[in-house]
């Protein structure tokens, strides 16, 4: 039996995870999980991984920018 999940985050460093879904025993799986709470105008890196009893397999970092506008940015001085 084999589980995935998805790492992500703001930098290639990643830091964050989805849930972990059972994929059963298939060698090939379709998966999808939903992450909430991105900030608009921000750049998201993100890979896939697959783990069982005897291997860890990371998929490659890959990445995406939300839609919409940064928020301004206010400097004072």
């Amino acid at each position: 039996m084999a589980n995935a999940w998805f790492e992500w985050g703001t930098t290639p460093s990643l830091g964050n995870r989805t849930t972990t879904i059972s994929t059963g025993g298939s060698p090939s799986v379709n998966h999808a999980n939903i992450i909430t709470g991105l900030n608009s105008g921000t750049i998201y890196y993100f890979r896939a991984v697959a783990e069982n009893s005897y291997f860890r397999n990371n998929g490659v970092v890959l990445s995406f920018v939300t839609g919409g506008a940064p928020q301004p940015q206010y400097i004072y001085t």
